[in-house]
C-alpha cells in the first residue's frame, strides 16, 4: 500500500473504505509528501471484513515519487532578459529562478493564450521597431554596450607612404578582442588611406538591424619584441561613445541605456545565514543538565 506518514487513526479508516475507494483515495500533504509503502503486507481479508491491523504493519520503507514534481517551469518573456530570451519568447526556466526574480521584477509571465495574445498586440504596437527587436539575439545588449565603449587598436606594419584600411584588417582584429564579424557587418570609414597612425571611425552592423559608430586607432606593429606594445597602451573597452545618444533610434536608445540582467547572480545559491546562539538558552540547557 502507498500512503503518507499519517496517524494511525486516519491509517484505519483509510483501510476500512471498500477496495475500489481505496484505490481511488488520494493522501496529499502540500510541501510534504513522502511516499511509503508497508514493510509487512496485511493478510488477506474478506470485503466485509475488518483487516487486523498489528503494531509491525506500521512500519514503512520510503519510497521513491513515480511522480515527482518537475523543477522547471515554462514562462513567457515579456522583456528582453540577457542570455535568456527576448521579449515574446517561451523559455523553460528553473522554478527559484521565476519565482525569486523574473515573476517579481515582472519580466515573465504564464504562457497562457490570453497573456500570449494580449503581448502579441503590444508587439504589433511597437510597429517596425518590435521586428528589430526581435531580430536581435539574448546577448544582443550586453554585446551592444560593449561594442559602443570600444576603442579598437588595429596593429600594422609600418610603413613610409601609408596604409589602406581593409575589412580583413579590422575583422583580424575585432577577433582579438573576442568579437566574431563578418565583412558584410564591417563599414570602412570614407577615406581608408591612412597617411599616419591614429584614431579612425567605422560602422559595425550587428545582425542586420542596429548600426553602431566604433573607434578604431592604428599603430605600428614593433619589429623587435618589446614587453609592451603601443597596442596594449590603448585603452580598449570603457570609452565614450561615438554615437550620441540623441542620434540613436529612441527605442534603440531605450533598450542601450537600460542596464545588463545578470542572471548568474540570481542563479546562485543565497549564502546560508550563521547560527546565532542565544546565551540566555544555553543557561536554561545548562541548569536543566544539572538538575538532572
Amino acid at each position: 500500500m502507498i500512503g503518507c506518514n499519517h496517524s494511525r487513526t486516519v491509517c484505519i479508516q483509510l483501510m476500512n473504505l471498500p477496495r475500489i475507494a481505496r484505490q481511488k483515495c488520494l493522501l496529499n500533504q502540500i510541501r510534504n509528501l513522502h511516499m511509503v509503502e508497508r514493510v509487512r503486507t496485511v493478510n488477506l481479508y474478506k470485503d466485509d471484513r475488518t483487516p487486523k491491523i498489528r503494531g509491525r504493519h506500521y512500519i514503512y520503507r520510503t519510497i521513491e515519487n513515480p511522480n515527482p514534481s518537475p523543477a522547471e517551469i515554462q514562462v513567457l518573456l515579456t522583456d528582453h532578459v540577457d542570455g535568456l530570451g527576448i521579449m515574446g519568447d517561451i523559455v523553460t526556466v528553473p522554478k527559484r529562478l521565476w519565482r525569486n526574480f523574473l515573476y517579481q521584477a515582472q519580466l515573465a509571465t504564464y504562457p497562457t493564450p490570453e497573456n500570449i495574445v494580449e503581448l502579441s498586440h503590444e508587439m504589433k504596437a511597437l510597429g517596425d521597431d518590435a521586428a528589430i527587436l526581435k531580430q536581435l539575439g539574448k546577448f544582443s545588449r550586453i554585446t551592444l554596450q560593449r561594442i559602443r565603449g570600444l576603442n579598437l587598436p588595429v596593429e600594422l606594419m609600418p610603413s613610409k607612404t601609408g596604409w589602406t584600411l581593409t575589412k580583413a584588417h579590422i575583422r583580424i582584429a575585432l577577433r582579438k578582442v573576442g568579437i566574431s564579424a563578418t565583412d558584410d557587418s564591417i563599414t570602412l570609414p570614407k577615406d581608408p588611406e591612412i597617411k599616419t597612425p591614429g584614431e579612425f571611425i567605422f560602422t559595425l552592423t550587428m545582425n542586420d538591424a542596429v548600426s553602431l559608430k566604433v573607434r578604431g586607432t592604428l599603430v605600428e606593429r614593433p619589429l623587435v619584441f618589446v614587453e609592451e606594445s603601443p597596442a596594449d597602451k590603448v585603452q580598449v573597452w570603457d570609452n565614450p561613445p561615438v554615437t550620441p545618444d540623441e542620434e540613436l533610434n529612441p527605442v534603440i536608445r531605450k533598450f542601450l541605456t537600460k542596464s545588463a540582467i545578470d542572471l548568474d547572480a540570481f542563479r546562485l545559491k543565497p549564502p546560508k545565514r550563521p547560527k546565532v546562539h542565544n546565551p540566555n538558552v544555553d543557561k536554561q540547557i545548562l541548569l536543566r543538565q544539572a538538575n538532572r
